[in-house]
């Protein structure tokens, strides 16, 4: 079974009422990260969103539509595992391909989950009041990733996170509502 790190940029932050702006993954071998895309979609407004991710109408004038996007994360949803740093990505990919008829079980793996398993990750948290995904790449790879937000920088971020956690033994196994340690 293959895995994907994925990452997305999104109009907001409820998966109901809010779009995908921009999805991004990685495939995960067993000690590499393969390849990667970025995909932007097709949207007329992005709201106040823009001041977090940068992107605009006109950069996603030529986006594909959200009916080949859910195509698309449908196959990978389909051949593996999806990881991703918070389980809110995992509830806007779910929205999406349901509103698109898509029924498929979405197995998923959840790095923050995982890192909050961890006392130092979880006093370094509760101290910042905040866990991102730059911070545990500082932390945890060594690595002062800039703070972009752009979906394939984090995606690939996430991807080396997994593997670090796989290759200490953390990620044992998966189900669909997250990682069981």
């Amino acid at each position: 079974m293959h895995s994907y790190a994925v990452d997305l940029e999104t109009t907001g932050l409820d998966p109901k009422r809010d779009r995908i702006l921009a999805f991004a993954y990685v495939k995960i071998g067993e000690r590499t990260v393969k390849f990667g895309e970025r995909v932007l979609v097709r949207m007329d407004s992005v709201g106040a969103s823009a001041q977090i991710h940068g992107l605009l109408p006109v950069d996603l004038a030529k986006g594909m539509d959200e009916y080949a996007l859910a195509a698309r994360i449908g196959r990978l949803v389909e051949e593996g595992v999806i990881v991703t740093f918070g389980r809110h990505d995992v509830e806007f990919i779910r929205a999406l391909l349901r509103r698109y008829g898509y029924r498929a079980v979405i197995r998923f793996v959840d790095i923050m989950q995982v890192l909050m398993e961890l006392p130092s990750m979880r006093m370094e948290a509760a101290s910042r009041l905040r866990l991102t995904l730059y911070d545990a790449a500082r932390r945890l790879l060594g690595i002062s990733p800039e703070e972009a937000h752009d979906p394939l920088e984090d995606a690939l971020l996430t991807a080396l996170l997994f593997l670090k956690f796989r290759g200490l033994a953390k990620v044992r196994r998966i189900n669909t509502h997250g990682i069981l340690l």
